[in-house]
């Protein structure tokens, strides 16, 4: 699930302790409440149902705890305020810091908002107002006292942002003066380990910045993760420490012109100790933002590793974990880190090896759950996903047909997931059919598509498996200028199609368009040569007597034997389309240097037509596109000698051509005389 469905799942929680205190509308009373180091909710009027329309509340949060070691802290971990004009004037949430009337306006949301507030104030004041038009769902805000902590941006750190019992809402922001900005994160109680979660992710590019996660207290240790826009925004991150640090770096050589977008984090502790039975053993909830956490997770009594078990609520879901390497080693294919079992079955998950990556990957169902154990001493670091069913790495099959052209747009038109490897086992109807394929980008879009997306690739196989030979790889056409649309053909009659994309920008997919070719028959993508005589040569179409195979081009370059022959050519039988969508047509010379005006003849329905064509070498071109004919052609083509009538026949026509141009001088002459 991402950082917006574990949110909800939170505020949901929230609702079943609140929503009926919270059910009525607003009075003209103020509503006090009082912010401890316990985290409260509060809920605008009816949440999660729409608020009513001119509802107006005002509270007042105040706290007795001193303000040079805490501070009053809001976090909107659901907001949806009615915001039509786009001016917050409709529906809004103003913050005071003191009361209304002598104290500060120093905030005011509106819209959809992921936002906290903290102030080292012992009063803060919310007011909420609606007008007389549209409502929406309203707010879930929760409020607590945290200790002080600056998390300004500092070259290094001066003093860490301590987090003790409970969660710290905490928004990091980088400097655009500033060449770099550090922080470091510890738990008061030194036994816990930090649990890192995503509130709201930056918008900064990552042509511009980044921000990079460590493990302990310096930025020697490991990257847990390194997050800028076109990355996938983390859910949760479970360091293997009670110690943290995070960096933004900007690009070299990039000068921020403005202020970067913030990040805003959920930052708590969490217990290690486990013991690690059925009732007690330590389990992590994934979803379709990566979880990123290390071996060994959990400890019992004894200080023995434990078992972490992967589960996600989500259904038609696959689960999908990844070695990312571990203190002593980048991880590679080799690498045998970890061992995975169904958690309902005593069934070993099969290691996979991610090509984009070269490291391991497991998949598993959503139903049956994994369990991960550690086989290594040192520190194992992972990432857990989930992904559809469709890009889990199940094979997808599709049918291939003679006389369809299927089209299709893998794995969605809605585009494709990040961490996705999708396969398609295109089939052909008989056994002795191939399967012809025509792949598209769609480079036309503002979005990112397959075609540019680095990490992402697709691969098309000659067979039912990723272990036949390679037709077509698109990391060979990265950044090239070829051509966007790929035509292959299979030798047999099947073809596995696989999409993989990496944890960056989702891309849109792939356009496809597939059908089979009877009896592996094709066209070649060069002229068929044929030296013609006296006696007759018979040619007749792929697949004849039926009907010809779809998206084909052939070409057949008749050449007379002897140079002063005619050549004929009968068309003896022919059972096309009548309105020309397959069609057989005669040009004159070389296919390739020939203008329209040079056609000779053409082809359609059922005609026979015969063509007695005094030249030495033609171009027979058949053509079908994706509507199949009823049936295909039969033509015999031979040679004969020029027949001296033919020669008079043209000195005929040239005399004649002469006395047309005497008689209209003649017509001219007189008309001059005349006038």
């Amino acid at each position: 699930m991402d950082w917006m469905l574990v949110r909800w799942f939170q505020v949901f929680a929230a609702c079943l302790l609140f929503s009926m205190r919270n059910a009525e509308r607003c009075d003209s009373k103020v509503k006090r409440l009082v912010a401890q180091a316990m985290t409260k909710s509060l809920l605008s009027p009816g949440f999660p149902e729409n608020y009513e329309s001119n509802d107006e509340c005002t509270y007042i949060i105040t706290t007795a705890l001193p303000s040079d070691d805490y501070m009053l802290q809001i976090a909107a971990v659901q907001f949806e305020l009615n915001d039509y004009n786009n001016d917050c004037n409709t529906d809004y949430l103003e913050i005071y810091e003191g009361d209304m009337s002598s104290g500060t306006l120093v905030d005011k949301w509106c819209g959809f908002t992921e936002a906290v507030y903290k102030t080292r104030s012992d009063t803060i004041t919310l007011h909420f107002k609606s007008d007389n038009l549209l409502t929406s769902k309203g707010f879930a805000i929760f409020y607590s006292v945290v200790e002080y902590a600056s998390a300004a941006c500092e070259e290094s750190v001066k003093k860490p942002i301590v987090i003790g019992t409970f969660p710290l809402f905490e928004s990091f922001q980088g400097s655009k003066t500033l060449p770099r900005c550090e922080w470091r994160i510890e738990a008061s109680d030194k036994d816990k380990k930090l649990l890192i979660e995503m509130f709201k992710p930056s918008n900064i590019s990552c042509s511009d910045a980044v921000f990079n996660f460590y493990e302990g207290d310096s930025t020697d240790d490991h990257i847990s993760y390194q997050y800028c826009s076109t990355l996938t925004p983390f859910s949760q991150i479970y360091v293997q420490s009670y110690q943290a640090t995070l960096t933004f770096e900007p690009a070299a050589g990039v000068k921020l012109k403005e202020t970067p977008d913030d990040l805003i984090l959920k930052i708590s502790t969490r217990s290690p100790t486990y013991r690690c039975t059925s009732n007690d053993h330590a389990t992590i909830e994934v979803g379709e933002d990566p979880v990123l956490f290390s071996l060994p997770y959990a400890v019992n009594a004894s200080g023995h590793s434990c078992p972490v078990t992967l589960v996600t609520p989500e259904e038609f879901q696959f689960l999908r974990l990844d070695v990312m390497g571990s203190s002593e080693d980048e991880a590679t294919c080799d690498s045998d880190l970890i061992k995975v079992e169904s958690s309902r079955h005593e069934r070993i998950i099969p290691k996979e090896c991610n090509e984009a990556t070269f490291t391991p990957v497991y998949r598993q169902t959503s139903t049956e759950g994994m369990e991960v154990t550690g086989k290594s001493k040192s520190n194992i670091y992972l990432r857990a996903s989930t992904v559809p069913q469709e890009c889990s790495g199940v094979i997808n099959e599709r049918e291939a047909f003679q006389d369809v052209v299927v089209k299709d747009v893998i794995p969605s038109k809605d585009g494709y997931p990040n961490l996705a490897h999708c396969r398609y086992l295109i089939s052909a109807e008989n056994t002795k059919d191939v399967v012809s394929l025509n792949l598209t980008w769609d480079q036309t879009q503002e979005e990112k598509d397959l075609h540019s997306a680095s990490g992402d690739f697709i691969k098309i196989f000659d067979g039912a498996s990723e272990a036949s030979p390679v037709l077509f790889s698109s990391r060979a056409q990265k950044n090239s200028s070829e051509a966007n649309v790929i035509s292959v053909i299979s030798t047999q009659k099947n073809m596995l199609v696989v999409l993989d994309s990496d944890a960056r920008v989702r891309g849109k997919g792939a356009n496809i368009s597939y059908f089979s070719l009877p009896g592996g028959q094709n066209c070649p993508s060069t002229s068929q040569k044929i030296m013609i005589g006296r006696s007759e040569t018979t040619i007749s179409s792929l697949n004849y007597p039926n009907a010809v195979p779809l998206h084909q081009t052939c070409m057949y370059y008749l050449v007379s034997e002897n140079p002063n022959d005619d050549i004929v050519v009968e068309v003896v039988d022919a059972n096309l389309r009548t309105h020309c969508e397959n069609l057989l047509t005669v040009y004159e010379g070389d296919y390739v240097n020939t203008d329209t005006h040079h056609v000779l003849g053409r082809v359609c329905g059922k005609e026979r037509p015969v063509f007695n064509l005094p030249k030495r070498h033609i171009t027979l071109v058949a053509k079908s596109e994706e509507a199949s004919g009823p049936g295909g052609w039969k033509l015999k083509a031979y040679t004969k000698a020029k027949s001296p009538e033919s020669g008079s026949h043209r000195l005929s026509l040239f005399l004649c051509n002469w006395v047309v141009c005497v008689v209209y001088f003649a017509i001219g002459l007189i008309f001059v005389a005349v006038y």
